[in-house]
């Protein structure tokens, strides 16, 4: 009710009283987020309708980078809720704010021993029935305050929690829109499916997070040092088939139903390992000198993401007979016997992949507050600088191999997956597919040039540094209050990688590796206002802000 911005927040109590696993589920309710979910859970953030790429997510004040090689915004799954004294989210900014929330910005704040005392012990398990599996959750927060009687000046304040989730889930999807616009044979138009996708999850998910933090207050200032590891690991099978319709003829369509002859199915399983970890380190403190108050402190966080040893394998069965009879919201396909034997399916491709993603971040603030309420000016002025250098890098291996000739689905079969939509037809034996498939890759077939691309195009190497300098002011009068002031941003960003050249003409043909550099130096100057007026129990806010993404 009094921040000087258009905030919502989440406490530990409203957590509290939800089966909210993460912090990004617990923002669920607020006002204008919205959630992007990945098998149900709440995983990134979006403000106001913006994509959460163009968001950004602090800790204590502390900017987060990404974990995921591909992307900006911050996937809020990997924070555990237990760990969460309370979450902001912040839908206009003041000039002393980082700049680079479009949408807006989440900070994720963790408990302080001023916040409360006490411990806190919880347990507890769900039962997930597609998998007919139980997942524990354990989680306990301890603060305390130390010192002379009277005169506790010191806070300690520890949290972890850990959470192993077993789930599952079916589904079925098309690939390449809908609906298309398809032809018959025989030249009769209609809308339809070109692939249909039935897919069959069995997914553990697991998540551990500690938060240490410890402060001093004195008469003359106070110091802080914030703490928070949180490890989160994703290990998914996926089973899948992929209906290829228009691999073959359309022999008949309409609008519901459709039939082809001479089509493909692609049966495969991802085996894939997925492990994210967020640190962040915090040290700062704030020191009084009569009307000046003078706060400054340096952070450093880091993101990682590895995929080790992922897997996909794919076997196909060609030249079928297929179709549905109902494309509505459960589809009716009409498959071909032949889906029903596993020796059917030969081997396609094998893929393997092992990626690591890494962004670190060290930040440096220091800022300069003069209180004039007992001036003819009513409110106070506020100004600083920031310093933030910032590295991300990715790197993978990717290998593509085939063969040997003859190998079917037969040997990895296992009994109809869970699915519970309509006909699957045999499952896959991950863990019997990647035995395999360590025992015979020296034999396999090695496709060198796809490999050699796939392994390169995705490396990259990205620093961006960011240098700020703001001031801004306050006034108030009666029931007014206004925030006002300018942030200035300079950003210098280079980035290196590489691209592959192929020449039919002069060269060989072969892919040839080059490297590729890109670097910019920008800089902006972002006003900002925010007006509260406030009368009885009701509170009147406008604003008008400048951001950059």
């Amino acid at each position: 009710r009094n921040s000087d911005r258009v905030v919502a927040v989440v406490t530990s109590d409203d957590i509290g009283q939800l089966p909210d696993a993460n912090v990004a589920e617990a923002l669920q309710r607020v006002p204008g987020v919205f959630l992007e979910r990945d098998q149900g859970e709440g995983r990134f953030v979006g403000i106001r309708g913006i994509d959460p790429n163009l968001n950004v997510t602090t800790i204590n004040g502390l900017l987060v980078p990404a974990p995921e090689s591909g992307a900006r915004s911050v996937a809020l799954d990997v924070i555990p809720s237990d760990l969460i004294e309370t979450l902001e989210v912040s839908k206009t900014s003041t000039p002393d704010m980082d700049s680079s929330g479009i949408g807006g910005s989440v900070d994720v704040r963790s408990l302080s021993a001023f916040d409360r005392e006490g411990l806190t012990l919880t347990a507890e398990t769900s039962y997930n029935d597609l998998v007919s599996d139980y997942s524990p959750k354990l989680a306990a927060s301890w603060s305390s305050l130390f010192g002379p009687e009277g005169d506790e000046n010191v806070g300690v304040a520890l949290a972890f929690s850990w959470f192993d989730r077993d789930f599952g889930s079916d589904n079925i999807e098309t690939d390449g829109g809908w609906p298309n616009d398809l032809e018959t044979a025989d030249g009769t138009e209609f809308k339809g499916a070109e692939e249909i996708e039935q897919r069959s999850y069995t997914i553990n998910r697991e998540r551990f997070g500690i938060a240490a933090n410890f402060d001093l207050r004195t008469d003359s200032g106070r110091y802080y040092l914030r703490n928070l590891y949180s490890d989160f690991s994703d290990q998914e099978y996926r089973t899948r088939n992929e209906w290829k319709f228009d691999d073959g003829d359309a022999i008949s369509g309409s609008d519901s139903a459709a039939q082809w002859d001479g089509s493909t199915v692609e049966k495969s399983m991802k085996d894939r390992l997925e492990e994210q970890r967020i640190t962040t380190v915090l040290v700062g403190g704030e020191n009084y000198y009569g009307a000046w108050t003078i706060d400054y402190s340096y952070g450093y966080s880091m993101s990682e993401e590895e995929e080790p040893g992922r897997l996909d394998t794919e076997f196909e069965l060609e030249d079928i007979s297929l179709g549905y009879t109902d494309i509505g919201q459960k589809p009716a396909l009409v498959l071909d016997n032949a889906m029903l034997d596993a020796s059917n399916f030969t081997i396609k491709e094998w893929e393997a992949l092992d990626g690591a993603a890494e962004d670190t971040s060290n930040t440096f603030k220091l800022n300069f507050t003069n209180d004039l309420f007992e001036s003819a000016y009513s409110g106070d002025i506020k100004f600083g600088v920031m310093s933030r250098m910032r590295e991300k890098t990715y790197s993978g291996e990717t290998s593509f191999y085939e063969g040997p000739d003859g190998l079917t689905s037969e040997q990895f079969a296992v009994a109809d997956p869970r699915y519970g939509i309509n006909e699957f037809g045999p499952g896959l034996d991950a863990s019997a597919i990647k035995a395999y498939f360590n025992a015979n890759r020296a034999s396999l077939d090695f496709v060198d040039d796809d490999s050699l691309i796939a392994s390169t195009v995705d490396d990259y190497s990205i620093d961006e540094d960011v240098t700020a300098a703001f001031i801004m002011s306050s006034y108030e009068r009666e029931n007014l209050r206004i925030v006002y002031g300018i942030r200035w941003e300079d950003t210098a960003f280079d980035a290196s990688g590489f691209r592959i050249a192929i020449d039919d003409v002069a060269g060989t043909g072969d892919p040839e590796v080059l490297p590729v550099s890109f670097s910019n130096d920008y800089d902006h100057f972002l006003p900002s206002i925010n007006v509260r007026w406030e009368r009885g129990q009701t509170v009147f806010r406008a604003a008008a802000t400048q951001s950059l993404g």
